[in-house]
């Protein structure tokens, strides 16, 4: 054999047609020994032909034999009830099938049978009529069989068919479920009563899983001993070995039995008409819906392939990505488990009754009708390639397998892509195109491998091969228009083998690609080979060819080339042109520029001109126009400033009054540009002095104000006794404008009833006139000037002579601005010959919070007869607050009525008004009392009140008003008041508490703050080195004190703290007496003294008030243990 040897395997596989094997392939025996070799001594899973339901722990369904190619019944055994389970094989062939009796008339059994289909043994359950077999067997490699019942258990039988031990589970739990065989001999088994089991071989329980649902599902067992069940609650449970929870997946109600996939994929259906993929770690990979519930369990082919049925009559074969590979009907809903054969035939029941085998490419090889339907009973595969499988009936079939002669044989397929699919011819090929070519060699015998593989692949004239677009592998060899491969691998039966390649067209015409390859058969001793060719054909009319590339006439923007085409077989000019754009760019036109146009960039002006500019762009010859020449012309904003607007005023001069001043207005201007030119906006206004000025016209006027000195104020009136020197103000203000007062005469006459004292500085002395009058004149010349606005004081001082309202009379008279200007004044004292007076007492008050205190308003005549008084009192309302008001004696001197026509207390704004006055005549009141007294409350801790007098009217008999002096108070708040503490021993006597438990009780009740705060804090100092907390408290003293001739007494002390702001504290400290235990007299020591005073006062009790035992001082004696009774 020409050419290189070269070394692949050849891995993918492919099925032509049904074809049978006699022999297990390599692959799956090293498999099966290797799994051999690994079985420990435990009893595992037998190693027969089909051991447990679907083949193996990973619920395949595959077996290593083939089955039967024809519907051959080799035998048929009728059990006299229904076959709902399916068969397990022994190592020996026995085949065991369970069945179950409604009528009850029979009992379930479960069978032995000869591969020839006799009866070898029966088994009955003992337990009950029901007691349905519906579990299909597993058989240990000890031979033992573990079959499930209805009865609620699990039985494990020997080969004998006597019982080995039955496995019993609780009320409810029928095992509908098939078991499993662990490696380490652990048998897994579902329940109707919601558990998984783990039994060891010997019957005890090794754990139970619990879900929430029947398990009628069968579990499978992956390689790393995971067990994976369905629950009837909707989930797929992945359990691990020591009977934990891996993980779980919800896929609706469930009775399919997982299957695991050699990637460890599990795949298991549902009643939600779905087939699931689910990964390892518990997450989905895909789904697949049907038409109806899948109650059947999956099957998975050596290729990977999922097979399952639907109760929607269809077998399912799923490729292992989800998609669908095919889909074979029945005339019924499948519930049955497909089971595979080793060239790939499936083997399936159906409700309709009949018995499918179906070729792996989905086409039906033969089926057979059992006369009745096919429930859950799944076909099992026996090493002579014998399928059995049980109907509602009660019959097991067994269908037997036919012989294939050994036929070697080689098939090729040649093909070329034409950018959709593998074909076998192009039409519509093109020159210079590159086209991909297939090879496909199939070892399609049905005994042998093909060695020695030769492939030669030709070539035609217009084909030239792409040297390096060999896949897999290049050519071992190339010559002229030939490529060939050798290949020493062997090509195993239903094995396929797959070059593809590039090639070029380079001429007119039909061309070939012939693919021609040939094998040998050892077994044999005979060649095989096969032929096959794709074709390209270029037709006429296809171009094959271009001229040069010109200018096109037309458009200066295009180019052209002449196509040629094939015309018979040749490739020729064909008048036909193809055009191209020129470069984008490309010129095409005379440019030129446009004027130049200002414009605005910001506040300044440019200015550019327009460009435009022909160029090619997508084969058109197109202007584009773009400004450039950019110069600067000039910046608006250099203009911006102050501009006069035209407009003028006079206003007053601020420096002279009597001046006028020239302003002009101004606006800012801030310039922009806008549109090329530019304008401006007022952005401010203001007025600015011309420099111009002018005089003012003036007003001539003059103003004298008279006032007396009341010894706070200067005012109008004041009140002054007889002999009394009072203080007089006279101002001279020049109130006109633009006018000063000059040559004044200022005039200042005092009634008859003052005397002239003086005048105080700075005022020059005045002439003095005495009138004849009585009055008197002062009389002042001041030249002047006095300037508008200017004020000139005149102080005098006079002495009150008599009682009356006196006055003080002032006029001026000054020239200004040519004319005379006049004004007066008067200012007048009322003199009485005494005054009363009028206080608020105490004068001040220091009180502290919620304090009740009481404020009279006294009234001192001092020899006036008051007949009536009045008055107002103000108060801060937020720190006092006024209860009530109740008239004094005052007015009531001499036994007269009284008429109160005011009494009103205003505690929103702090007022109190009283009125009151004598009534009848009876003279006026002249000794001092109280006129009034007000109730206060302090409301506010830290503040103060003033307690101010005012609108007080006094009246003597005459109803003339009476001066009144008045003295006004405050109020103080003190921050917080201390608490008192006041500590009381509840015993006057009491003892150590060693011998009787003797307590000490001590009360704290009486303690109180002053200022109503709480007492937040009692805290007791017992004397004895101890303390303790609390209103009250209870002590047992371990101690006492004898000084020699008597007990001293501990000092106790109680502190008490209030809530206040700040808190106070405030400490007390009483005496208590502690007498030795039994002491009940005093003397230090107990004796018949003591007794006999316990004795004397024996069944005494007492009931504690502020003290206990008060005033029965032996009975608080003889009380040991201050309990209040007289005892032990």
């Amino acid at each position: 054999m020409g050419g290189m040897k070269m070394n692949h395997r050849i891995t993918q596989i492919f099925t032509r047609k049904k074809l049978k094997m006699s022999r297990i392939p390599s692959l799956l025996l090293i498999s099966l020994i290797a799994d051999a070799m690994a079985i420990p001594a435990v009893a595992q899973l037998a190693d027969t032909p089909w051991p447990m339901f679907h083949h193996d722990l990973n619920h395949t369904g595959l077996s290593s034999h083939y089955g039967p190619d024809t519907a051959t019944v080799k035998w048929i055994f009728t059990t006299g009830g229904k076959i709902y389970g399916s068969a397990a094989i022994g190592a020996d062939g026995t085949i065991y099938i369970g069945t179950r009796d409604y009528s009850h008339t029979t009992d379930s059994k479960l069978y032995a049978l000869y591969p020839n289909g006799t009866e070898k043994w029966n088994w009955t359950p003992p337990t009950g009529k029901c007691n349905f077999i519906d579990s299909t067997p597993a058989v240990a490699s000890d031979g033992t069989i573990y079959v499930g019942s209805w009865n609620r258990r699990l039985y494990a039988l020997n080969p004998d068919g006597t019982k080995k031990w039955e496995f019993p589970t609780p009320c409810g739990g029928f095992v509908y479920s098939s078991p499993a065989i662990a490696p380490d001999g652990t048998i897994y088994i579902g329940n109707n009563n919601h558990k998984l089991y783990a039994i060891y071989p010997n019957g005890t329980e090794k754990w139970s899983y619990s879900t929430k649902g029947a398990i009628q599902s069968s579990p499978a067992v992956g390689p790393d001993g995971t067990i994976y069940v369905g629950s009837y609650d909707g989930n797929l449970y992945a359990i691990n070995p020591n009977g934990s929870l891996k993980w779980k997946y919800t896929v609706g109600m469930t009775k399919s039995s997982p299957a695991i996939g050699s990637d460890g994929t599990i795949y298991v259906g549902s009643y939600s008409k779905k087939l699931y993929a689910i990964n390892p770690d518990g997450s989905l990979k895909w789904t697949y819906p049907t038409g109806c519930w899948i109650v059947s369990s999956p099957a998975i082919g050596s290729d990977g392939t999922i097979y399952v049925g639907s109760y929607d009559g269809k077998l399912y074969a799923i490729n292992t990505d989800g998609s669908l590979k095919w889909a074979y009907t029945t005339g019924g809903g499948i519930s049955s488990s497909p089971a595979i054969d080793a060239d790939g035939t499936i083997y399936v029941g159906s409700r309709d009754g009949h018995v499918y085998a179906i070729n792996p490419n989905g086409t039906l090889l033969w089926k057979y009708y059992t006369g009745n339907r096919i429930h859950h009973s799944s076909p099992a595969i026996a090493s002579d390639g014998t399928v059995y499988i049980g109907n509602c009936g009660g019959n097991l079939y067994a269908f037997g397998p036919g012989a294939a002669p050994c036929k070697p044989a080689i098939e090729v397929n040649k093909t070329v892509w034409n950018g959709t699919a593998w074909v076998e011819k192009i039409e519509d090929a093109n020159v210079g195109q590159t086209y991909r070519f297939r090879c496909e060699v199939y070892n399609n015998g049905t005994c042998c491998n093909l060695t020695d593989i030769r492939v030669v692949d030709t070539l035609s004239d217009g084909l030239e091969y792409v040297s390096g677009s060999g896949t897999p592998f290049e050519p071992n060899w190339t010559a002229s228009n030939q490529l060939g491969w050798n290949f020493t691998e062997p090509l195993a039966t239903h094995e396929k083998m797959v070059i593809e390649f590039d090639a070029n067209v380079t001429g007119c015409g039909n061309h070939s690609n012939i693919l021609n390859a040939s094998a040998y058969c050892t077994k044999t001793d005979e060649w095989v080979s096969d032929e096959d060719d794709a074709w390209v054909n270029v037709s006429d009319g296809t171009v094959c060819g271009y001229g040069d590339w010109e200018d096109d006439p037309v458009n200066p923007c295009k180019e052209r080339r002449e196509i040629k085409r094939c015309m018979n077989g040749t490739c020729s000019a064909s008048g036909e042109y193809e055009y191209r754009n020129k470069p984008d760019g490309t010129d095409c036109g005379t440019d030129y520029y446009d004027d130049p146009v200002k414009y605005c960039n910001g506040d300044e002006i440019w200015e550019h001109q327009l460009f435009h500019d022909f160029y090619c762009e997508e084969g058109n010859c197109t202007e584009h126009t773009s400004w450039v020449n950019d110069s600067f012309v000039q910046n608006c904003s250099d203009n911006d400033g102050w501009y006069d607007t035209g407009n003028t005023t006079w206003i007053t001069d601020p420096a002279n009054e009597c001046r006028e001043k020239e302003q002009k207005e101004q606006e800012y201007r801030d310039y922009t540009c806008f549109n090329g030119s530019c304008i401006h906006t007022v952005t401010d206004t203001r007025w600015i002095d011309t420099g111009n000025y002018r005089d003012k016209p003036g007003t001539p006027a003059i103003d004298v104000e008279k006032t007396v000195w009341n010894g706070t104020a200067w005012v109008k009136k004041i009140y002054a006794n007889v002999g009394d020197i009072v203080r007089f103000n006279s101002t001279i203000h020049n109130n006109g404008t633009c006018c000063n007062l000059t040559n004044i005469t200022v005039m200042d006459t005092l009634s008859d009833s003052f005397e002239y004292t003086g005048v105080e500085p700075p005022t020059p002395a005045p002439v003095v006139i005495h009138n004849p009058d009585g009055t008197t004149t002062l009389k002042w010349n001041i030249p002047g000037p006095i300037t508008p606005s200017e004020t000139v004081v005149f102080l005098i001082r006079a002495n009150v002579t008599e009682c009356g309202e006196n006055w003080n009379k002032q006029n001026a008279t000054a020239e200004a601005c040519g004319e005379i200007v006049y004004d007066e004044d008067f200012a007048y004292v009322n003199a009485r010959a005494a005054i009363i007076r009028i206080s608020v007492e105490p004068e001040p008050v220091t009180v502290y919070l919620h304090d009740q205190f009481e404020v009279n308003i006294s009234v001192d005549p001092q020899g006036n007869p008051v007949y009536s008084v009045q008055y107002d009192l103000s108060f801060n309302a937020s720190v006092l607050h006024a209860w009530w008001q109740n008239e004094g004696d005052f007015l009531k001197q001499g036994g007269a009525s009284t008429n109160i026509y005011a009494n009103t207390i205003d505690n929103t704004n702090g007022k109190i008004t009283f009125g009151a006055t004598r009534v009848g005549d009876v003279g006026g009141a002249t000794e001092p009392g109280t006129l009034a007294v007000i109730g206060f409350t302090a409301i506010k801790q830290g503040a103060s009140s003033n307690l101010t007098l005012s609108n007080v009217i006094a009246t003597d008999t005459n109803a003339e008003e009476i001066a009144v002096d008045i003295t006004d108070s405050s109020v103080s708040v003190e921050e917080n008041k201390a608490p008192v503490a006041k500590a009381k021993s509840m015993h006057k006597y009491n003892n150590v508490g060693e011998k009787y438990l003797s307590k000490a009780y001590f009360n704290a009740s009486e303690s109180y703050d002053r200022d109503g705060n709480s007492i937040i804090y009692y805290g007791w100092a017992f004397g004895d080195g101890n303390t303790g907390t609390g209103e009250t408290v209870e002590h047992v003293y371990t101690s006492w004190k004898w000084n020699g001739t008597g007990y001293d007494p501990f000092e106790v002390c109680l502190t008490v703290t209030d809530d206040g702001e700040p808190p106070l504290d405030n400490t007390t400290c009483i005496l208590v007496n502690v007498y030795i235990a039994g002491d009940a007299n005093g003397d230090g020591v107990v004796n018949i003294l003591d007794a006999t005073m316990v004795g004397l006062r024996w069944y005494d009790s007492c009931e504690c008030g502020d003290y206990c035992w008060e005033g029965q001082d032996m009975a608080d004696r003889a009380d040991l243990n201050n309990d209040c009774k007289v005892n032990i």
